[in-house]
């Protein structure tokens, strides 16, 4: 099973020390450690909506350590 670790932007000492830890130790080979892709909201208000199909919104809160620490870990990543 491998792991993806994404790194919150800006984080810069916290990408850079997973990195050389999964790189030096070789029981941690299925690890992935890249940044965080997102660059900000994509979504737009472009007018004014007649009926909002969703019931709520999909996107849940982030976990704790996403705040805390920059980091989201996910697991079996193919």
């Amino acid at each position: 099973m491998s792991h993806l670790v994404i790194v919150r932007r800006g984080t810069a000492g916290v990408y850079e020390a997973l990195k050389a830890e999964f790189q030096r130790d070789m029981n941690t080979a299925g690890v992935q450690v890249m940044w965080d892709r997102r660059q900000g909201e994509r979504r737009e208000t472009v007018g004014e909506i007649d009926t909002e199909r969703r019931r709520q919104d999909r996107r849940g809160r982030p976990p704790a350590a996403w705040s805390s620490l920059g980091i989201l870990v996910v697991d079996g990543v193919a």
